[in-house]
């Protein structure tokens, strides 16, 4: 008599996890698409300067020597062939940052992983993913959500790396965390808050080898940092002859900034706490203070992350609201780590209070962010049909007044690239902050106003009448006729004949 064949049972877990990864990154993808080319500055300017930047590249002007720009040179070239590709259009300079933004999504995978599990990479995945501030810069022409999902990714392979610093994996893992730790920087300055974490990682790495007298090598470490450097120098080579162009406009008009807007500084503060005292922040300081009492020396990695980051926000004047988003990963991560760690330690098989609690936090997070969220799709749809009417009406007359040949100077950057007219290579930023700092003055809106190849001026947004260039309007009606007025201060003057 044969014996009974027994077959091991198989498990479906790394299969279901991967279904729901790969189900929430294709969920991602959609909630992006959707409403992406909605024809409006979603972040009320910045969207106009960086679209018409894109322009003046595609028409062979070059970085800080003919364009004045005021970021680092990897986030606008990163979407430039996207851009160039698909058009020239706002929908597709915002496909470049949606792609981009799908890496976080990734990164606060693989960091969910290394600090708690597959519980853990889905939990930091639905949480970012559920955002509805790194949503919105997820579909919006800035820098923040490039610069914070390479964070995030950097931070997520530095904890793997930690994981299996020895192993063959580590070398993988140091290395791309040092190129996307490098290219985090170089799109916004914001990055380096993610060399904290990185940093405190490498030392208690090397501290926990030396308590364990373990003889090893640190060639993984060594990899990543010669990475990080290559990455680096990659970026600096074509900014060697322009280094104090770019030193000037990417760094020099924020040090005047903290000097003109210093009384803003105050306000700051409740900015903070919009995000701290969200449901996000409670519960990040909640699962702060589990992890301590644990005593998991992962939490400090990410304490030194939050705090440095808090710091940069607070001293950084003026700060506007999607400066805040750089909070939002740190703030997933004690969640990840406090909140779902506490589940996967857990020693009951069945299911039981202590289980229960952690997940049902993060589907709270979940619910409120995802309510915020459809609020924030009816939002946009609403203003873009307000805004339709005026936005038509002006972008006919740009056309209708100008050829596609001339040039416009304005401080609504995004009506006239509505338009398709370019404005001056250096006058692509006439925002608050240049105007107001004197790296926008009256003498040179003269001077470019007097260029045979600018046919129209509009005064849209009142940034030209703050404070350095208000006489400009003066000297306009001298030199320029009106050619339409929309009232409250917004007109259209075109060149006499």
């Amino acid at each position: 008599m044969t014996e009974p064949t027994f077959h091991p049972k198989r498990d479906w877990r790394p299969l279901a996890f991967g279904v729901i990864i790969a189900a929430l990154l294709i969920v991602g993808v959609l909630m992006r698409l959707h409403q992406l080319g909605l024809p409006f500055d979603r972040d009320g300017y910045d969207e106009g300067v960086y679209w018409q930047t894109l322009m003046a590249i595609a028409h062979g002007k070059h970085l800080y020597q003919d364009i004045f720009c005021s970021q680092p040179p990897a986030f606008l070239l990163s979407i430039y062939p996207v851009f160039l590709l698909l058009g020239k259009s706002i929908w597709s300079a915002r496909l470049g940052i949606a792609c981009i933004s799908i890496i976080g999504l990734v990164g606060a995978a693989i960091l969910g992983d290394a600090l708690a599990g597959r519980r853990g990479a889905v939990a930091g995945l639905l949480l970012l993913l559920a955002s509805p501030a790194y949503l919105m810069q997820s579909q919006t022409l800035q820098g923040e959500a490039p610069s914070i999902a390479l964070s995030l990714l950097s931070v997520g392979l530095a904890y793997q790396w930690w994981k299996s610093a020895d192993k063959k994996a580590g070398y993988y893992f140091a290395i791309f965390s040092g190129m996307a730790l490098s290219c985090s920087i170089f799109v916004k300055l914001v990055g380096v808050c993610a060399i904290v974490p990185i940093a405190i990682l490498v030392l208690q790495k090397t501290r926990q080898k030396k308590n364990d007298e373990e003889v090893g090598d640190d060639y993984s470490l060594l990899a990543g940092l010669v990475a990080f450097l290559f990455v680096c120098f990659m970026f600096c080579i074509p900014l060697i002859k322009l280094w104090d162009e770019f030193w000037h406009s990417a760094v020099r008009m924020y040090t005047t900034a903290q000097v003109v807007f210093h009384n803003s500084q105050s306000d700051n503060i409740s900015l903070l706490q919009k995000v701290l005292f969200a449901p996000l922040g409670i519960a990040a300081l909640c699962g702060t203070i589990f992890t301590i009492k644990l005593r998991d020396n992962r939490i400090f990695p990410l304490i030194g992350w939050l705090v440095v980051t808090l710091w940069m926000l607070w001293s950084k004047v003026p700060l506007f609201d999607h400066h805040l988003l750089s909070l939002i990963p740190p703030l997933i991560a004690l969640v990840v780590l406090g909140i779902v760690g506490i589940a996967g330690k857990s020693n009951v098989s069945k299911i039981s209070v202590n289980k229960i609690i952690p997940y049902a936090i993060v589907g709270i997070i979940v619910l409120v962010d995802g309510v915020q969220i459809l609020r924030y799709y009816q939002d946009q749809r609403s203003h873009a049909m307000k805004q339709n009417v005026v936005i038509t009406s002006v972008v006919f007359d740009l056309k209708d007044h100008t050829s596609a040949n001339q040039q416009i100077i304005t401080d609504a950057p995004f009506l006239a690239a509505l338009a398709n007219r370019q404005l001056p290579a250096t006058l692509v930023d006439t925002s608050m902050v240049r105007v107001m700092t004197g790296f926008v003055t009256t003498e040179q809106l003269i001077k470019e106003a007097n260029n045979p190849q600018v046919g129209a001026i509009l005064f849209y947004s009142g940034r030209f009448n703050l404070k350095n260039t208000e006489d400009f309007h003066e000297w306009v009606v001298s030199h320029y006729r009106l050619a339409r007025s929309y009232g409250h201060g917004k007109e259209l003057w075109v060149k006499r004949s």
